[in-house]
């Protein structure tokens, strides 16, 4: 078996499927390794497989565990069921000393309904305001006014004054009026006066006699007269004038509405009212008065005194329009009286 070295069974092996690899993309096998074995391809197998799996297990996240809910339960006098709601399907840990049952229940949400809204309903206020409205009163409209001494009477221990007032449509009225009819007046107007016609006060008296009732008598005239000519007497005095005028009025026989003395002023000419003669005026005498044409026995007419004031006269009876009248001027009272039967 010594000779033949190198020859027979231990000889080189021939060449076959075990035979060196041929040259790859790695080179040449390295010496002294004998080429690739199984044990380097299955290294290499395994690591390629760990990188593969870390790859995979960052792509997919691990599932988490659900959390544990603990319910405590105190002891209770009563051994009733302990429910627990919960809504999600957690572990529920239940401690509790009671030796009652234990029934958990998953929560449902309630149902929603919906509904149509309903109309908004008015609502009336609790206090409701109630609208005022304010009558304007449509004022009088006066045309002028005279205290006539000839129909004045006394009722008892009263005197009345005959006021005759004439609208602007020819109507003619008489009211009988005390003193203190015209005070509550003056009052319901703030106590109004005139420099040119002061109210006349009371004379201190019970009974106004003689020229204390002249004087009184011309001093109302003048005043209301002044009252009627203000513009408060279209507004806001309006009513309490018409109350005045209006009470307890009786119609009197008037003349037309263009013969109506001491009328306000008015866009129409007037016609020119009687006056007595120059020359024949005295402080006290008889005065020839000229009757305008048109005037009629009754009415109330103004004389103008030359030199002097202009005065109230009744036209008496028997006269006629454009004639004259002889009268008795008191210049202490400024008052006219008719010579001739009345």
């Amino acid at each position: 078996m010594g000779k033949g070295k190198g020859k027979g069974k231990w000889g080189p092996p021939p060449p076959g499927p075990w035979g060196p690899p041929p040259p790859g993309p790695w080179g040449p096998p390295r010496r002294g390794m004998g080429g690739v074995g199984v044990g380097i391809v299955a290294a290499e197998a395994a690591v390629v497989g760990a990188v593969a799996g870390a790859c995979l297990a960052t792509a997919v996240e691990r599932p988490r565990r659900p959390t544990t809910e603990v319910v405590v339960v105190g002891q209770s006098a009563a051994a009733s069921p302990v429910i627990v709601e919960t809504s999600r399907p957690a572990p529920i840990i239940v401690e509790t000393s009671s030796r009652a049952p234990v029934i958990v229940q998953t929560s449902r949400p309630a149902p929603v309904v919906v509904q149509p809204s309903r109309p908004a309903q008015p609502v009336a206020p609790r206090n409701p305001v109630a609208a005022v409205v304010q009558h304007t009163e449509e004022p009088l409209r006066v045309n002028s006014v005279f205290l006539s001494p000839e129909q004045e009477e006394n009722r008892g221990n009263v005197h009345f004054f005959a006021l005759d007032w004439t609208e602007e449509t020819g109507a003619s009225w008489r009211v009988m009026r005390r003193y203190n009819e015209f005070l509550d007046l003056q009052k319901s107007l703030s106590a109004v006066s005139f420099p040119d016609a002061p109210f006349p006060g009371k004379s201190g008296i019970s009974t106004c006699k003689g020229q204390d009732l002249v004087n009184r008598r011309r001093g109302l005239e003048m005043w209301l007269r002044r009252v009627l000519q203000h513009p408060e007497a279209l507004s806001s005095w309006a009513g309490s004038i018409r109350s005045f005028l209006q009470a307890g009025r009786m119609e009197i026989a008037s003349a037309p509405l263009a013969d109506a003395p001491y009328s306000k002023p008015q866009p129409a000419a007037s016609p020119p009212l009687p006056t007595a003669p120059p020359g024949n005026k005295t402080d006290d005498s008889v005065l020839a008065v000229n009757v305008p044409a048109g005037v009629v026995p009754g009415q109330v007419v103004a004389v103008t005194i030359p030199g002097g004031p202009e005065v109230n006269m009744t036209v008496p009876k028997g006269a006629k329009g454009g004639g004259q009248v002889q009268v008795w001027y008191d210049s202490a009272s400024g008052s006219v009286t008719p010579l001739v039967d009345n």
